[in-house]
């Protein structure tokens, strides 16, 4: 296992990362979750465009603030669901970080 910040999530890591938090086992020949929509609604996560470039998703609750970027709308959202659920410095195997 090696420690990644979420926001360096990618590919495999970030798919694998996404399927932890949601409880599941992810399988890197599995066919890969583009849905992010469900997420937003679930988890009150609010996505908007970034005022330089990409996207912003932010969940915010009482003192809790959570604020992360992607270049897509489902990367920043995922990755502020992965930091909600998991921190935003996380444990995942070698073999899936490449």
């Amino acid at each position: 296992m090696e420690k990644i910040k979420v926001s360096e999530l990618e590919g495999d890591a970030l798919h694998w990362a996404k399927a932890k938090a949601e409880g599941l086992v992810f399988l890197t020949d599995a066919k890969r979750s583009t849905e992010w929509a469900d997420i937003v609604e679930q988890e009150n996560i609010a996505v908007s465009p970034a005022y330089s470039s990409g996207w912003q998703a932010t969940y915010e609750k009482g003192s809790d603030l959570i604020s992360t970027w992607g270049e897509t709308p489902f990367k920043a959202t995922v990755r502020c669901f992965i930091a909600k659920k998991l921190g935003f410095v996380i444990e995942i195997p070698a073999h899936v970080h490449q």
